[in-house]
């Protein structure tokens, strides 16, 4: 099994190395230009004037609008109708006081809904709420700042059916909001502590079930969502879990390593390694869209992997403009194009085909 890991690092070193410098020059010019390396291309970007620190970036369910998480700077708002020019608002949604780690969006009951999770101010953070239907000029906060003392949230997953809605916490592992949807403001749930593990990343299936966390150095936590008590923990060859992600019976880990780990879920509390692709850089994010994965892989940009045979995954191409790959969305029935979050280089956009 672990046999591959070693073909597949010699020829993906290889291969970013030659597209790195390849791609350098390009990543200089205009945002409109375009950069293809093999079947991925970079169409367009956006640069921060005044400092923003983008974190994380969600199309809406339309594929009509983009929304980024800006830390301080709270939420900026993109019109992406046309997917390679990003039309920013002028107005963000801010946050009072508290910066904006991450962002989910849901349509619930014919309504769209962003949630924003809040790091730490004052030593409390927490959750807030906004009605996007109307889209960012019409976004009303439905439930004020729910706050809670000792949390910075990372990541969320929303269990629509309940209204829970499950956090990767820094500091309290998983963190739980419930009584949404937001008729009432809603309220703080119970905390599940990872032994002592920060909550980095999380995901589920949509029977909503088993939830499965990145712990950093605790690498994967598999969790039952009704008991809350941990059926497995992936802690080898795993060494710093930065995220994961679910696609039916598969669960995909990206490693802070350099590599992407590869298991069977099909009985979560016995998960099953099936192969490994090695990436370089630190992979920090994820996104699976049926058999393709692509994956925001720091300094090594972003990357594309076929993962028809999990047991070996194939490169499908691979972007490496200049910054680093934080978090990535990959909206379906958006011809091919997706988004990046870059730190304090901004948005970029790609197209894969």
């Amino acid at each position: 099994m672990h046999t591959l890991v070693g073909r597949n690092s010699i020829a993906i070193a290889i291969f970013l190395a030659l597209l790195s410098a390849s791609c350098s020059a390009v990543a200089q010019t205009a945002s409109s230009s375009a950069s293809t390396v093999s079947n991925l291309t970079l169409v367009s970007s956006w640069t921060p004037t005044s400092g923003q620190y983008i974190r994380d970036v969600v199309a809406d369910g339309n594929n009509a609008y983009l929304y980024a998480a800006a830390g301080y700077n709270g939420i900026l708002c993109f019109q992406i109708s046309n997917s390679s020019n990003l039309i920013q608002f002028a107005t963000n949604l801010v946050i009072t006081n508290y910066p904006v780690n991450d962002i989910l969006i849901k349509e619930i009951n014919s309504r769209e809904y962003l949630f924003a999770v809040l790091g730490t101010y004052n030593g409390m953070g927490g959750i807030a709420i906004y009605d996007i239907t109307a889209g960012p000029a019409g976004a009303v906060l439905t439930n004020g700042t729910n706050t809670v003392a000792g949390v910075s949230g990372n990541s969320a997953y929303m269990n629509a059916s309940t209204g829970l809605i499950y956090v990767a916490d820094e500091f309290m592992g998983i963190q739980i909001y419930t009584n949404f949807p937001v008729l009432a403001p809603i309220s703080n749930g119970p905390a599940m502590p990872l032994n002592g593990h920060s909550g980095i990343g999380i995901d589920s299936l949509g029977t909503y079930a088993v939830l499965y966390v990145a712990a950093a150095d605790g690498g994967v936590y598999i969790v039952n969502s009704s008991s809350m008590t941990v059926l497995a923990q992936i802690s080898s060859p795993v060494s710093i879990a930065n995220s994961v992600r679910v696609n039916q019976n598969t669960l995909a880990v990206a490693d802070q390593s350099g590599y992407i780990w590869f298991y069977n879920i099909a009985i979560p509390s016995n998960p099953q390694m099936l192969g490994s692709y090695f990436i370089g850089g630190q992979p920090t994010d994820i996104a699976i869209n049926g058999s393709d994965v692509f994956v925001a892989a720091g300094s090594q940009g972003v990357v594309w992997i076929d993962i028809t045979s999990t047991s070996v995954p194939v490169l499908k191409g691979a972007s490496v403009p200049s910054g680093r790959a934080l978090k990535l969305n990959v909206p379906t029935g958006n011809g091919g194009y997706f988004y990046a979050a870059y730190g304090l280089d901004g948005i970029r956009v790609f197209q894969y085909q």
